[in-house]
């Protein structure tokens, strides 16, 4: 979503392929990420952008990442990604890095 100041990008996917890199020729304005929720298919690439937003209540999940808590041990099944080969991606493997959510105070994003 383009914004006057910043574009906004609302859920960042698998993180199988780095998002930004597939979307550099889009980007004209710093991006915010936002998680609608921290589910391991939606915050996969979160890690890629410096402005990160995610509900208070979820914050510390965002920064603290682990198979548990982003569901990717509890109920990911590689049969669930159709979209990608079996034989370059393994999700048993899969790593989603920790991306704490910014602070947005003064237009300046900061870790919080």
């Amino acid at each position: 979503m383009r914004g006057r100041d910043r574009d906004a990008l609302i859920d960042s996917g698998l993180g199988a392929v780095s998002l930004r890199d597939a979307i550099v020729k889009l980007l004209e304005r710093p991006v915010l990420a936002a998680a609608t929720h921290t589910h391991f298919d939606h915050i996969g690439a979160h890690h890629e952008f410096a402005e990160r937003a995610v509900h208070p209540a979820e914050a510390e999940i965002l920064a603290r990442l682990t198979l548990g808590n982003t569901y990717l041990g509890k109920y990911a099944e590689h049969d669930m990604l159709t979209a990608l080969p079996k034989e370059t991606f393994d999700l048993r493997r899969h790593a989603i890095a920790a991306a704490p959510r910014s602070s947005m105070s003064s237009g300046r994003a900061t870790r919080t």
